[in-house]
């Protein structure tokens, strides 16, 4: 939803453009609990939030294999795309594959439950931080010209 709301944003289309991605998220899901009732209008909202959400998928996962372990990410999304499935899982399993390769060089040498959640918030936050500045290279970049 951000992705499309900065994207779209210097337009003025930027709420519109997040607005419509959270609504197809949202008829999405509706329509897949009422999947047995109409598998064509299901389909149909499935396709439509696929698109709209797999150039941003795909940067996050780039984004998490370069904050973590980019070579094991790599990997891992390797394996996945050969996966078949929902259309939309493949966007998920694409996010779930780059970031469990992306920790995969974390050392977890600590026994304690908490220690993947902890490895995984800490991955979220160098993706954070790669973007606020991809973000604030293009605001400065505006500026200045």
């Amino acid at each position: 939803m951000l992705f499309w709301f900065v994207l779209l944003g210097p337009t003025g289309l930027g709420p519109l453009a997040a607005w419509l991605f959270r609504a197809s998220d949202l008829l999405r899901r509706a329509a897949i609990a009422d999947a047995l009732a109409l598998p064509a209008v299901a389909g149909s909202f499935e396709r439509i939030h696929f698109v709209l959400a797999w150039l941003p998928a795909r940067l996050v996962a780039l984004s998490y294999a370069m904050a973590g372990s980019f070579e094991e990410a790599r990997r891992e999304m390797g394996r996945g795309a050969d996966a078949v499935g929902r259309m939309l899982e493949r966007n998920d399993l694409l996010l779930v594959l780059a970031g469990r390769g992306a920790l995969a060089s974390s050392s977890t040498t600590d026994a304690a439950v908490a220690a993947p959640a902890q490895a995984a918030l800490r991955l979220i936050r160098r993706t954070m931080l790669i973007w606020l500045t991809v973000i604030a290279l293009l605001s400065l970049g505006a500026w200045v010209a």
